[in-house]
């Protein structure tokens, strides 16, 4: 049964939680929490560096946020404009939104900075009150404590454990109707895909500089900041991640350029199962800053990322409407599914 609001604390440990109040307290206690989010790991990036927690997997808190967020979290209604870590959306629909029959589109792209850590404990209790029964005030505070308590550390979100990404898209549902509302009124279209915000219009007027003071306004309002370092504008198309908007949905060659590269080497020295063969690939391929296929020391790993490289170009087929993208995407799969029988047929 699908729980979108608690009206007690038994609906809470035994429909949501799906654990007894004394292992929840176990589990909510400063060694346990401790343990289970770790050292906070500083990763170097771009301008800075990013703070992470290697959450433990393998403990009590762990179960008890996956069963929160399959129970009541991932039953919380997101606001249209997202599409990370929401059911039936992904990277494409965040994209797609912004594919038009036009051929002078304008885009904007805008980047939250350090958006899960800018979520803290007082952020995620008030946007989880309206959730929980206030008919009795001692329960529905002593409930909003619980759950609160689960899903933060050190007050905050903390990126990486099973509840953040439905916290988050809740939390930002008010901004996310915030922008909508003023990008309409601007006739602009806006997506967002987690701290990615994606804004697109006809006429590129729109997206000024005085556009984007509007978006901090109403980002500073709700306490998220830009990091305004990222800013990408383009005009005709724009190219993300490793894929390109440019009327249709497609890859961009430089997300395809690692796989080729396998491909070329393989396609140049028929594969052997030898440590020798095995040596010049990664030698070649770290020759050539190949970080993707840095992992692959055996035929069982060479396959596996083969085959991964073969569903991710498949998964793009489908969402493109580019038909020399398709034709260009069906000769990589081909080469790929060549080599995989080869590797295959030497054992």
């Amino acid at each position: 049964m699908k729980i979108a609001k608690i009206n007690n604390r038994e609906q809470l440990y035994k429909g949501v939680l799906e654990y007894e109040k004394r292992i929840i307290d176990t589990a909510l206690t400063d060694s346990a929490k401790k343990q289970y989010y770790g050292k906070r790991i500083n990763i170097p990036k771009k301008g800075g560096s990013r703070g992470i927690y290697c959450v433990d997997s393998n403990t009590f808190l762990y179960e008890v946020q996956k069963s929160f967020a399959k129970n009541f979290l991932n039953n919380i209604p997101n606001s249209d404009a997202a599409h990370g870590f929401v059911k039936g959306k992904n990277y494409y629909s965040f994209l797609n939104a912004h594919v038009y029959p036009y051929s002078r589109i304008s885009f904007l792209r805008l980047d939250i900075k350090d958006f899960f850590e800018s979520i803290t404990s007082e952020m995620v209790r008030n946007s989880l009150d309206y959730y929980v029964s206030n008919d009795d005030p001692r329960m529905h505070d002593e409930v909003l404590n619980i759950m609160t308590d689960i899903v933060c550390y050190e007050g905050r979100l903390i990126q990486g454990s099973p509840t953040s990404p439905a916290i988050s898209n809740i939390v930002f549902r008010p901004v996310d109707i915030r922008i909508e509302r003023y990008c309409m009124s601007q006739g602009v279209v806006y997506s967002r895909y987690a701290d990615d915000l994606l804004f697109s219009s006809i006429s590129g007027t729109q997206l000024s500089e005085r556009f984007i003071s509007g978006i901090k306004a109403i980002l500073k309002d709700n306490h998220f900041r830009l990091n305004l370092q990222k800013t990408i504008r383009s005009v005709d198309y724009i190219s993300l991640k490793g894929f390109v908007i440019e009327g249709q949905i497609r890859l961009s060659r430089k997300k395809t350029k690692s796989i080729r590269q396998v491909l070329y080497f393989l396609e140049k020295n028929r594969y052997e199962n030898t440590n020798a063969w095995m040596s010049s690939f990664k030698e070649e391929m770290e020759g050539l800053g190949n970080d993707s296929a840095m992992d692959i020391n055996n035929s069982y790993s060479l396959k596996n990322y083969l085959a991964g490289m073969r569903a991710f170009i498949i998964s793009s087929i489908k969402e493109s409407g580019d038909i020399y993208y398709k034709k260009r995407a069906a000769g990589i799969i081909s080469r790929i599914e060549k080599q995989i029988d080869e590797i295959e047929n030497k054992g």
